[in-house]
């Protein structure tokens, strides 16, 4: 006879995230102190450990927290959100799998606050201004709290919208009774459109196909591919003043120029810009995704991370030749001028520098 009990956990390693390696943080430099999917995960279902990070699927519940958590994406989750025109407006519908009335159906998530900003920028993306959810009681639930709430995140983003001159998304918390008739009126919609003829056949399929893609229902080896940089998805990024959710900043006077952010940041948020005699550091506030991983790099102290801020300016560099080694060096313009490296400096420029190591 078949175990119940084994059945439910097999249902739910079915749901548990996805998990793309290759975006994580800690594949990238051993010194990373990430801890977003531990940290929000409300049953200590992940753990980190000097061996690596590890699930325990027997404990995870797929609420899906540590999915909106992590900032490089490395954990994907399919979530269903109902979809279609609402008022006559494109709009989402979607309710929390705790609330008492409804225990399955379309547009059910096992959270509402695993609803990220990326989600949300990926959906106004494709043209959905209008979010409609039925909540269940958030603040007597072990999940909440873990992770910024699906208010907060729709109120981030849209203080980033207002920046940039666009039409904000709108959240409505609607009932039981307008829950059943929304879903009800889309699913109709769908029925009267299933009974189409061969001739619009075609026609339907790339619909289908587009609104699976728009859902997010795609396999990871798609997901791998897909956009981690998602603010670059926002409109008119490129007006003057508009804010950025992760803004790094190089403080000029304590960088001593190593370049070890520009070699490690996962994203090239930070990049070593050449253009004729100039050289900078140049900021690219667009594609930052807060993973911290360039403030714990910099063994100088240099950087620090800054949110819902203008992009910084460029970091301008001096250029030498040093006068212990001869190497090449380049260090913050705004410094007095550096006659040694960073490597000669350090040790009083009176090694060799096969000493140094």
């Amino acid at each position: 006879m078949v175990s119940l009990t084994w059945l439910r956990q097999l249902q739910s390693e079915w749901h548990i995230p996805d998990i793309i390696p290759e975006r994580c943080v800690h594949q990238h430099c051993e010194i990373a102190q990430c801890t977003r999917c531990v940290d929000s995960c409300p049953l200590s279902a992940w753990s980190l450990d000097k061996s690596g990070l590890k699930l325990n699927v027997a404990t995870c519940d797929s609420c899906g927290l540590c999915v909106a958590a992590c900032p490089q994406q490395a954990l994907a989750q399919a979530q269903y959100p109902l979809l279609g025109l609402i008022n006559q407006h494109k709009s989402l519908i979607t309710y929390c799998e705790r609330y008492e009335g409804f225990k399955a159906g379309k547009g059910l998530v096992p959270c509402l606050h695993a609803l990220s900003l990326s989600t949300l920028a990926h959906y106004y993306h494709l043209g959905y201004r209008h979010l409609y959810v039925l909540s269940g009681a958030c603040e007597a639930c072990q999940r909440f709290g873990k992770t910024p709430t699906l208010q907060q995140n729709v109120n981030t983003l849209n203080q980033l919208l207002e920046s940039r001159q666009s039409e904000p998304i709108q959240l409505q918390l609607i009932d039981h009774k307008t829950l059943k008739s929304y879903r009800k009126q889309l699913e109709s919609v769908q029925a009267d459109q299933a009974a189409i003829s061969r001739r619009q056949f075609f026609r339907q399929a790339v619909s289908v196909v587009v609104e699976t893609v728009e859902q997010g229902e795609l396999p990871s080896e798609t997901l791998s591919a897909a956009v981690i940089s998602w603010v670059e998805l926002l409109p008119n990024n490129a007006l003057k003043g508009v804010l950025f959710p992760y803004v790094p900043r190089i403080e000029a006077q304590r960088c001593n120029g190593c370049d070890a952010c520009v070699r490690l940041c996962p994203q090239q948020a930070i990049t070593l810009h050449k253009e004729s005699d100039s050289l900078a550091y140049e900021m690219k506030a667009e594609r930052c995704t807060d993973c911290g991983l360039c403030v714990q790099v910099c063994d100088q102290g240099a950087i620090r991370l800054e949110y819902l801020q203008p992009a910084p300016e460029n970091t301008l560099l001096q250029t030498n030749y040093c006068k212990a080694c001869g190497s090449p060096f380049h260090y913050p313009a705004d410094q007095t001028e550096q006659d040694y490296c960073r490597i000669c400096a350090k040790k009083n420029h009176h090694r060799l520098l096969f000493q140094v190591y």
